[in-house]
């Protein structure tokens, strides 16, 4: 059944990925904290839809790591996705810097927040997302046959 949930999610985080990617591929790119939210939310899934296919249970997700991009990263990591995706310290700084906007229950990437806010590249963060989504996708894939045998 996991499997089935881990399909599913992928094919909602494609969602958020294609919105972010047709408001970056404009000529001026505009709505700027949108689709920071867009691409950590797109993160936050993919990380996700690795862990339930590795038989993570979502209940536990929801408890254990919400929001948390870091915790999600560090718990995929352990299951394999560092075999899959390299992630370089700079990446790994820069789902940092914009988790300490994505991860609390004010999200100042979500909500208005009258505090200035300084963030890594957007271009940085959208080539990791990707990057895993498909690495994560193959995953999937795999699990799915897996399963029919």
């Amino acid at each position: 059944m996991s499997i089935v949930l881990a399909q599913s999610y992928w094919a909602f985080t494609d969602n958020f990925i294609g919105a972010a990617n047709l408001i970056l591929d404009q000529e001026n790119p505009k709505h700027y904290l949108p689709t920071l939210y867009l691409l950590c939310h797109a993160y936050e899934l993919t990380l996700k839809t690795f862990l339930i296919a590795h038989e993570l249970p979502v209940g536990k997700l929801k408890k254990d790591f919400g929001h948390d991009l870091g915790k999600l990263l560090h718990e995929a990591n352990a299951r394999g996705l560092s075999k899959l995706v390299k992630i370089s310290e700079n990446e790994t700084s820069t789902v940092a810097a914009f988790n300490g906007y994505y991860k609390d229950k004010d999200m100042p990437l979500k909500y208005f927040s009258p505090t200035h806010k300084s963030f890594p590249s957007i271009a940085k963060l959208r080539a990791l997302v990707i990057r895993t989504h498909k690495a994560v996708a193959d995953v999937v894939v795999k699990k799915s046959f897996e399963q029919l045998e």
